[in-house]
This record gives structure tokens, C-alpha cells and sequence, in this order.
């Protein structure tokens, strides 16, 4: 990947980030600030990069549904955190993919 593309990518992470937490504020999920762990943040720089490969061609055509994505993988780390983090953190990407 060169700096440019890394530019790119790491824009559109930290816009989705702040999407999803005005999102999420609006609807009275969050206070305004987002829920972070190091174990979670740091499996999502494992997951992260492989998420926005998936995602990135796609967000023009289906905006709401790369957004999902985002949320469905974050449900799923937040299930494994809270029921067996040491299989969990240790999952691939393709782990995550489902119905």
C-alpha cells in the first residue's frame, strides 16, 4: 500500500468512526464518546485493514451497508471479548463473515 492509499484508508476510518459515534449519540446508544478497550483496539488493527479492503469499493453504491459491516464485526468482537477472548482475538478476519 502506498501513502497515499494509506491516507485514504485511515480518512475514511476516522470519518466512519465519527459517523457511527453521532450515529449511535443520536439514537441514545453512546454518550458522545466511544467504547474502547486496548484487547478490542487491538484486534481491530488486525481486522481493520482487511474490513476496508472489503469496504472501501463499496461505500459509494451501498453506503448504509458498509456501515453495517462496520457493526456487525464490532458486535461479533464484542461477543468474543465478553465469551472466550482468547479464541476470539486469535480469530481471522473471514472468521466474521456470516448470514
Amino acid at each position: 500500500m502506498n501513502e497515499m492509499e494509506k491516507e485514504y484508508y485511515d480518512r475514511f476510518e476516522i470519518k466512519l468512526q465519527d459517523d457511527l459515534l453521532r450515529l449511535c449519540t443520536s439514537y441514545q446508544q453512546l454518550d458522545g464518546v466511544l467504547i474502547a478497550s486496548e484487547d478490542i483496539d487491538g484486534h481491530w488493527n488486525v481486522l481493520g485493514p482487511q474490513y476496508l479492503a472489503d469496504a472501501v469499493e463499496q461505500v459509494r453504491d451501498y453506503p448504509i451497508v458498509s456501515v453495517a459491516w462496520a457493526a456487525y464485526l464490532g458486535t461479533g468482537v464484542a461477543w468474543g471479548w465478553d465469551a472466550d477472548w482468547a479464541a476470539v482475538s486469535k480469530a481471522p478476519y473471514q472468521l466474521f463473515y456470516g448470514e
